[in-house]
């Protein structure tokens, strides 16, 4: 029973590192159809739930499932709700929902608080942590936006040693939801500046 976990540890730990893997799948499903902006929303949630349950079965908390379970479940009923109820939104006011209220906590579970506890589990240290949590992050957004997401390398840095420094959840994900609002405020401004042109 021991080499079964951990074979899942090293199945969801590779997951949780690359979620562009599930992404990949996806693309082949239904979901295909999609914006691609949803299926990694997708992608997050799968690999969210997947380090969730196998962190329960090794601890008695039940939060990690009971949050990531949240995060899917109200993702799903939002985009339901947005759909059937809120038709007058357009497809820009849902993307900003999503953008600055869902990627920020789904994101922050996957990238800093569930890599944390496998590179706990495996022994890395903090150092060891703050770099591949990182290079997976700056990876996952360069499968799902190109090349522009290279210059994430910083923030992600910086996140990590934000969770190292507080291993609080809550921080980090508050950092990237003000992350989020400066970058939206900024690419709304150029594209207002670019339309006085025309």
């Amino acid at each position: 029973m021991n080499g079964l976990i951990l074979w899942l540890n090293v199945i969801c730990f590779v997951l949780t590192c690359f979620p562009g893997l599930v992404l990949m799948i996806l693309r082949h499903t239904p979901l295909k159809y999609a914006p691609n902006f949803y299926t990694y929303l997708c992608s997050l949630i799968i690999t969210c739930l997947c380090s969730a349950c196998l962190f329960l079965s090794q601890s008695a908390s039940l939060w990690p499932l009971i949050a990531a379970t949240c995060i899917g479940a109200g993702s799903f009923l939002y985009e339901k709700i947005a759909g059937h109820f809120f038709v007058q939104w357009t497809q820009a006011a849902k993307q900003l929902t999503a953008l600055l209220v869902i990627y920020p906590i789904i994101e922050e579970i996957n990238f800093r608080f569930f890599l944390y506890m496998y590179c706990h589990s495996f022994s890395y240290n903090a150092w060891q942590f703050i770099v591949l949590s990182a290079l997976v992050f700056v990876f996952a957004h360069f499968i799902a936006q190109g090349k522009v997401a290279l210059h994430k390398w910083l923030f992600a840095i910086l996140q990590g040693a934000l969770f190292v420094a507080t291993r609080d959840i809550f921080a980090v994900i508050v950092a990237h939801f003000i992350f989020n609002i400066l970058v939206y405020i900024v690419r709304n401004g150029q594209l207002v500046a670019a339309k006085k042109y025309y």
